[in-house]
């Protein structure tokens, strides 16, 4: 799974600016954790991946950039409490971004690393993605609230002895999970989110042109926070009448494509 215009699109659209730490959730070859770090200069971003392939390639692609500073590549699978343990070792992460599985039709790839990144009977399901990142989310003054129990994922992580976790409530923000979706799984994923404390602050669905049916929607959501939220809803066309990028989606990724 290499680079795709979902991932490029999550990359260019998630509200990642004023994050400290980003974790990018099966991060591939590390397209959507690299444009978190140009996108935000300041920020830590980590990546976590279950292929050793995809590892391999993200590692290799960060050391080849200009952000192999600030940007890490984790292998492990993050329904297991060892790799939640070991990503909190980064921090907590006060934004959260995933181009997750989503595929749920019963004939799968014949590769099973294609299936796993494709399909959440043989990946990440939903309910378990929203458990993880409800668990590593957060100010550090929130980031041990437990969240519900997913069946097969541990609902405890250990906490590091001795570690204080404070936060200046004037610099509180609600951490924020951008991901990126089939538009028929849209309605389903924000009622299993809702059930985590995860409101809908943003969506936009992408359709190929004006008038189509959007096939794609990009989410985002802020964690538990403490002010009502309203959702703003938009629409994204990928191409203009003359089967070019449309200006919206040039505009978007415009310091992205060459």
């Amino acid at each position: 799974m290499k680079v795709g215009t979902d991932g490029v699109l999550l990359g260019a659209w998630a509200g990642v600016e004023g994050a400290r730490r980003i974790l990018d959730v099966g991060c591939g070859s590390g397209l959507i954790a690299l444009m978190a770090a140009q996108r935000n200069a300041s920020a830590r971003v980590v990546g976590v991946e279950i292929a050793p392939e995809a590892v391999a390639d993200a590692r290799l692609n960060v050391a080849r950039s200009p952000f192999a500073s600030r940007v890490v590549v984790e292998q492990g699978d993050v329904v297991n409490p060892a790799v939640v343990a070991r990503l909190l070792a980064h921090g907590p992460f006060d934004c959260v971004v995933s181009n997750p599985p989503y595929h749920e039709e019963e004939l799968l790839p014949p590769s099973a690393g294609r299936a796993a990144a494709r399909h959440t009977d043989s990946g990440l399901s939903f309910g378990a993605l929203l458990h993880v990142v409800a668990r590593v989310s957060g100010p550090a003054s929130e980031v041990w609230q437990s969240a519900p129990q997913v069946e097969g994922v541990a609902n405890s992580v250990p906490q590091r002895e001795g570690e204080a976790v404070s936060c200046d409530r004037a610099e509180w923000r609600a951490p924020r999970f951008c991901v990126v979706l089939p538009t028929a799984a849209v309605a389903r994923f924000v009622a299993l989110a809702a059930a985590y404390g995860f409101c809908p602050e943003r969506r936009t669905d992408v359709v190929t042109r004006p008038h189509k049916p959007p096939k794609r929607s990009l989410l985002s959501f802020l964690l538990r926070p403490q002010e009502p939220v309203v959702q703003t809803v938009d629409v994204l066309p990928l191409l203009a009448d003359d089967g070019g990028r449309s200006e919206a989606y040039a505009r978007l990724c415009r310091h992205f494509y060459l």
